[in-house]
């Protein structure tokens, strides 16, 4: 497992040393550098700037890195372990932040304080650009970029098609189920993108619904929810999500 010390800028790998006592774990330091800065390369010698959001491809071994503070989403390859790990930046201009390129490719792309990313069964990446209010797509046919949720205001509002023209209120959590339909967190709401049609690429044509946190908000926990962060599909019919201001986890069942 690992973990973001984002205000320690480093990155941490947890260890469970007996499987039979998960109390019994190691913790290492990935990165040498708790300074924060830009540098790819060598993992042993990379450095981050306030990174948040990780997802591990266990079948790719790679880890992805939503780096907020520099305003790119990293790569760390782990095919050949930890100790020859190499980081590569793909997406995102470091220490620039502001929207641009769209339909371009990603490495030349400007994000905004993006704090989570995921990848889907197709290989698309998903981030939430949260600075950008936007959840945007990195295709892997070509490694272009796109905006897939949100229209630059920080809102919420409306359902419908396509998604790309609807809005999301400061996105958290991203995350993928095998239909291939993108679950978004933002400050008070899960959104869902679905693919249009018959394509199995949300590409910012799929119809937008609000699945929880919907107005009128009459009804506990809806009622509360101000701070939706992390956001985890368990299954085609379970989400997770968690509403850090209130203290919760909730468990959204598809009926």
């Amino acid at each position: 497992m690992f973990l973001a010390e984002t205000s320690a800028n480093r990155l941490d790998m947890i260890q469970v040393v007996d499987p039979a006592k998960v109390d019994t774990w190691t913790i290492a330091v990935l990165d040498a550098s708790t300074t924060p800065g830009f540098k790819d390369g060598a993992l042993a010698t990379a450095m981050f700037r306030q990174p948040t959001g990780l997802f591990l491809d266990t079948a790719a071994h790679a880890l992805y890195v939503a780096d907020t503070g520099n305003h790119v989403i990293r790569k760390i390859d782990l095919s050949s372990g930890t100790g020859t790990a190499t980081v590569t930046t793909i997406a995102g201009e470091p220490a620039t932040r502001g929207f641009f390129g769209d339909d371009g490719p990603a490495t030349l792309a400007l994000l905004d304080l993006p704090q989570a990313i995921t990848r889907c069964a197709n290989g698309d990446l998903y981030i939430a650009d949260t600075g950008n209010e936007r959840v945007r797509r990195i295709a892997a046919a070509d490694g272009k970029i796109s905006t897939v949720l949100g229209d630059g205001t920080g809102a919420s509002a409306g359902e419908g098609a396509p998604s790309s023209l609807f809005s999301v209120d400061t996105p958290l959590g991203v995350a993928c189920d095998q239909l291939g339909n993108v679950y978004v967190s933002s400050r008070n709401t899960v959104r869902v993108v679905s693919p249009p049609g018959t394509s199995t690429i949300a590409d910012g044509n799929g119809p937008v619904v609000t699945i929880y946190g919907k107005p009128p908000r009459a009804s506990f926990p809806a009622n509360v929810t101000q701070c939706l962060t992390g956001l985890a599909v368990i299954d085609t019919a379970t989400v997770r999500v968690v509403d850090a201001c209130a203290g919760l986890l909730v468990e959204l069942t598809r009926s």
